[in-house]
């Protein structure tokens, strides 16, 4: 499902591009997650961005698509498949776009491995950049106090770091949310479709406006994402039951609060049921867990609050676990009943 769906927010980008009628379409790295990708999976990415309408489309690798110096089939198959207005960017060195009528010179750091504790930057100077050519810079990697990579094993760079470098723009793949500096002209476009609980907000692009004399003008996040992963928390209780139960009101009850429907959600639920709400939870909870949208139901905090009555009736007297309930419901120990009942299901299982 997620698989499909990456290539449909792809598709949603290109869509949006040629609806702007922009000149050049960037992808900052990680097209692919990984270096062995199915032929197919190849061709229709490539395909894919093969429809934009622009003067071209360039590709910076990735960490998770690097360009490998002893294995270059991925990107040798993606070009073959992409035509000619599609432009892998495969190596630090100044790529000038006259030849796609464009006014400017781009400026690449790709990755060639997965990991580094250091940036692929160092080539890029003053000198580097000549001519009336707009610069505009595209790499890949972490950057301080947006993206999380405490040990610094993403080719790790910095807004002042990049800011201190020709080019009017550094557009910077890796960080899956948008963020733009002025001050230092370091954009992260985002991703186009979320991909784990670790993105909290939904799947971006941006667009950028060039002006006539090279200078940047507005830069707009664009939203092209169809999903949101959510954590989610629902409190249940006797009197509220019956507006969560059947089940698909709770899962519906979450997407509203979100105001979107597509989502993918754990959802943890709370509270402390009495008899009837708890058969109806035991019941309903089955349709939660069929959902193919919800990946985990935590029920850690979901208590049973139990009568005597119902002590007397699902527990034999004279056995230890109905004198020890009896005591507990007696004394109105409500967490020790939820404990001692954990304990007890489990040594029935």
């Amino acid at each position: 499902m997620l698989a499909e769906e990456r290539f449909a927010a792809l598709e949603r980008v290109v869509a949006r591009a040629n609806d702007a009628s922009a000149d050049l379409l960037i992808v900052a790295g990680d097209l692919f997650h990984r270096l062995r990708v199915p032929a197919a999976t190849i061709e229709r990415g490539a395909s894919i961005l093969s429809q934009f309408e622009g003067a071209a489309c360039l590709v910076l690798p990735g960490n998770h698509d690097y360009r490998a110096p002893d294995n270059d089939r991925l990107w040798r198959s993606f070009s073959d498949a992409a035509g000619d207005r599609v432009l892998v960017l495969e190596t630090p060195e100044v790529i000038d776009l006259a030849h796609f009528d464009l006014p400017i010179a781009v400026l690449p750091a790709p990755c060639d491995s997965q990991h580094s504790t250091t940036h692929r930057l160092d080539w890029v100077t003053p000198e580097a950049v000549a001519g009336d050519r707009t610069p505009i810079g595209v790499a890949h990697g972490s950057l301080d106090g947006i993206t999380l990579d405490s040990e610094g094993h993403y080719f790790p760079m910095t807004h002042s770091q990049l800011g201190s470098l020709p080019g009017a723009i550094w557009i910077v793949g890796h960080t899956h949310r948008f963020h733009w500096d002025p001050a230092n002209k370091v954009l992260v476009p985002g991703t186009p479709e979320p991909d784990g609980f670790d993105v909290s907000g939904g799947g971006t692009a941006a667009m950028v406006e060039l002006d006539a004399d090279g200078s940047i003008g507005a830069v707009e996040s664009i939203d092209v994402g169809r999903f949101r992963f959510v954590d989610a928390t629902v409190e249940l209780a006797d009197g509220a039951a019956a507006d969560l139960f059947p089940a698909e009101r709770m899962v519906e009850r979450v997407r509203a609060a979100l105001g979107q429907t597509e989502v993918i959600a754990r959802i943890s639920v709370s509270g402390r049921l009495g008899p009837e709400a708890w058969e109806a939870w035991r019941v309903a909870r089955a349709s939660v867990l069929e959902d193919p949208y919800v990946v985990r139901l935590d029920e850690s905090l979901l208590q049973r609050r139990l009568t005597r009555e119902q002590v007397d009736r699902e527990y034999p007297a004279g056995t230890f676990a109905h004198q020890l309930l009896s005591d507990l419901v007696q004394n109105k120990d409500h967490e020790a009943v939820a404990a001692a009942l954990a304990i007890i299901e489990q040594a029935e299982q």
